[in-house]
């Protein structure tokens, strides 16, 4: 790979190329500069030495001296090599420093071939000399030192050839040999030299080119390592926005990498949670425990997904809800080595369904007791027209029999035992919420406060009855009959619930609802709101009874000792009231039943009745529309006797009829609510188009429509309600007569 193909400019590679070399190059002058220090000094070391060997002493006479070559060696050979050890020491590297040298080392072997008297073998330290010397690579340094011995041979040849070739004549051929040799040598090393040189500039445009690729692949890998840095980065932040914790479980070293998010979930810090499965097992939910981990277990064995949901417990010691997705990486065997996957916490999502379920089941709770409630309802409205006949014709029945005689008594019976049906035919309508209310406004802590005075001969002294009053609690608007009906209700439950005594609280305090907690228990407004509720000790109730407590005829006690329709009752009178009611109970710990009616923010004046004086007889004409003909005959019966002119019809449409042909003789019209062909609503407003100030009262068991019962109170029109006795009857249409509002009671 050359530096066009790395796609480089070409003359940075040069440039850089010949600073690579000339830094190698200048590396090999002053390493060996440092060489030729000790190969000098070792050299005069070596002059010294063969001088003192080869020639001692000199003799003049009987006298002997040291040879005059000894010192020539201590004298000429440290004068030779102390300046270019010097160099070599303060200058290492420069040419004037290896050319020194060069010189110095020429002179040396002619001081060593001169020492040795010529001999033939001291001439080898010059091609010796000539090799070291070709350490440098610079021609110029071999050229030198040549020129140095070839000059000293040259000179030395002709003044003194003992000196140089061992011979005391000169001869030229001897130079001519010598000089032939050294210039051979010198070829072969300028060769080298040359060839030397090149390698290093080869080696120099190597160290380039890899310095090059070194380069392009740093760059490459800081790309790289940047993008990585970027993925991870976006992937971090992608974890971060979809919320999601990394578990990453090696199956080989058995670590679990548990992520940042993991941490945060669990309410612990970065790294908290050990790297260990059984740091995040142990924190299951005893109830999920053995799920989750046969699901791990079969993911580890079999390698399949894993996707489950369970609770983990939190720093806080709460549980929090995570939804786990999971899968296993296979090696080439198909066994699982790896797994990894991502934890949700979906505690909202949980609290949102279990929300959604619990409103289900009210939804479905509440259409299952609006059916029963239409059902009883209608039944309650047949039974009522039966009590009625049963009632009048009873009444008729005893009227000439004295009150000794045993058919008197007999026919007694037969109305205490239709008063208790009639009371029956209440209870039902109360859960129907087909019975009509006397709204009055009311405080709610006087309520409380009159129902304990009636309460205490009711539940026996064994019960020990606690109240909590919160304060002022504003006003509501109820049918105080109603309401202390349901909560006598509920404490007689209570009670029952306690056959060995116990405690029962009633509780009444304020609470503002939002729209949420409206919207949840299907209460139609916002705002403050009356909060009812009464609990006991007692023995209490299972989930499956607790299902099913509204229902009319559902009982848990046993036969005879009650009808079943008490918390029916207590259901219909709270709906009727805007309201909802909702129980908590536990077997053995006892139930706790909570009430929320609306709170007042205006006054409701009081729907007071008026008591018509006892004077129940006339002489007008009344037209009277029921469809049932027990209960028209007897009607019919009881407003002749009182001195009226009856005119009868069984539907709408024959009443529509008959007051057509008599207009202008009828006073009044008795109009049953419910009828075929044509309801008495509809037959109400027909009437009054033809003659708007004709009176008119509506005689019914329950009010089929919702809002009608009401809507015909606002236009203060009369009801009398079934069944009813004769006095009631006459009374209201006496009092409708003379333009007079009543609001007959339900006997």
């Amino acid at each position: 790979m050359n530096a066009t193909e790395l796609d480089l400019p070409e003359s940075r590679t040069r440039t850089r190329t010949q600073e690579l070399f000339t830094r190698q190059i200048k590396n090999v002058w002053s390493s060996t500069d440092k060489l030729f220090i000790s190969v000098l000094v070792v050299q005069w070391i070596a002059e010294i030495a063969i001088s003192i060997w080869m020639s001692p002493r000199t003799w003049v006479g009987v006298h002997s001296f040291v040879h005059p070559h000894t010192w020539e060696a201590i004298v000429w050979g440290g004068a030779i090599i102390s300046l270019p050890c010097l160099l070599a020491i303060r200058r290492p590297g420069q040419r004037i420093t290896r050319l020194v040298i060069a010189v110095a080392q020429g002179l040396s072997s002619a001081l060593l071939i001169h020492l040795t008297d010529g001999r033939i073998e001291s001439h080898f330290h010059v091609f010796a000399s000539l090799a070291l010397l070709a350490f440098y690579r610079d021609w110029r340094v071999i050229l030198l030192s040549s020129t140095v011995v070839t000059l000293g041979h040259l000179i030395g040849g002709i003044w003194w050839p003992l000196s140089v070739y061992g011979t005391p004549v000169a001869d030229p051929w001897r130079f001519v040999e010598h000089a032939t040799w050294v210039v051979i040598e010198d070829a072969f090393l300028l060769i080298f030299c040359r060839q030397s040189i090149a390698e290093l500039k080869i080696a120099a445009e190597r160290q380039v080119q890899f310095e090059l690729i070194n380069s392009q692949i740093e760059e490459q890998v800081l790309q790289r390592t940047e993008s990585l840095r970027l993925s991870e980065e976006r992937f971090e932040l992608s974890l971060q926005g979809s919320r999601i914790g990394i578990c990453d479980w090696d199956l080989l070293t058995n670590r679990v990498y548990w992520s940042t998010r993991v941490n945060e979930i669990l309410g612990l810090q970065p790294g908290e949670l050990d790297e260990t499965l059984h740091a995040g097992t142990s924190r299951l939910h005893p109830d999920d425990c053995t799920r989750v981990l046969r699901e791990i277990q079969a993911t580890r064995d079999e390698g399949r997904p894993f996707h489950q949901e369970f609770r983990l417990r939190m720093k806080s010691g709460e549980y929090c809800w995570v939804e786990a997705r999971g899968n296993c990486i296979l090696d080439a065997n198909g066994t699982p080595y790896r797994c990894a996957g991502g934890l949700t916490d979906i505690t909202a999502r949980k609290q949102i369904e279990g929300e959604l379920a619990q409103r289900d089941e009210q939804l479905r709770q509440s259409h299952k007791l609006e059916a029963i409630g239409s059902l009883a309802g209608g039944i309650a409205h047949e039974f009522n027209n039966l009590l009625q006949a049963i009632r009048g014709y009873t009444n008729y029945a005893m009227e000439d029999l004295p009150t000794a005689e045993q058919r008197y008594q007999d026919l007694q019976q037969v109305l205490n035992a239709a008063d208790r049906a009639a009371a029956l035919t209440q209870q039902l309508l109360g859960f129907s919420r087909h019975q009509a209310l006397n709204r009055r406004e009311l405080l709610p802590e006087k309520v409380v406060k009159d129902l304990i005075s009636m309460l205490r001969p009711l539940i026996g002294a064994q019960i020990e009855v606690i109240t909590h009053i919160a304060g002022d609690l504003g006003r509501i608007s109820a049918d105080p009959v109603q309401l202390q009906q349901m909560l006598l209700n509920l404490c007689i439950n209570a009670r029952d619930a306690m056959p060995s005594g116990g405690q029962l609280t009633l509780t009444a305090k304020r609470r503002n609802l939002n729209e949420k907690y409206c919207e949840l228990h299907a209460l139609k407004k916002t705002g403050p709101y009356m909060h009812f509720s009464v609990t006991d000790n007692g023995c209490g109730m299972s989930p499956e009874v607790m299902q099913r407590i509204f229902e009319p005829f559902f009982t848990t006690k046993e036969v005879g000792l009650g009808t079943g329709l008490g918390l029916s009752m207590v259901y219909g009178i709270v709906q009727q009231h805007d309201g909802c009611i909702n129980v908590y109970s536990e077997p053995e710990v006892g139930t706790t039943f909570n009430i929320l009616l609306p709170i007042l923010e205006g006054a409701v004046p009081d729907a007071k009745g008026f008591e018509h004086p006892n004077s129940p007889g006339g002489l007008e004409t009344i037209l009277v529309a029921e469809d049932e003909t027990m209960v028209r005959n007897l009607t019919v019966r009881i407003l002749t006797r009182a001195g009226y002119t009856v005119l009868t019809a069984a539907d709408g449409i024959e009443a529509l009829d008959v007051f057509t042909r008599h207009e202008g003789e009828i006073s009044l019209a008795l109009i049953d609510a419910v009828m075929p062909r044509l309801s008495g609503h509809g037959l109400s407003e027909m009437l009054r188009a033809q003659k708007p100030s004709l009176p008119i009262v509506f005689c019914t068991g329950y009010d089929p429509e919702s809002g009608q019962l009401q809507f015909l109170m606002d236009r203060e029109l009369s009801v009398v309600q079934k069944p009813f006795d004769p006095d009631t009857l006459l009374r209201t249409i006496r009092a409708t007569l003379d333009n007079q509002f009543v609001t007959a009671e339900t006997l």
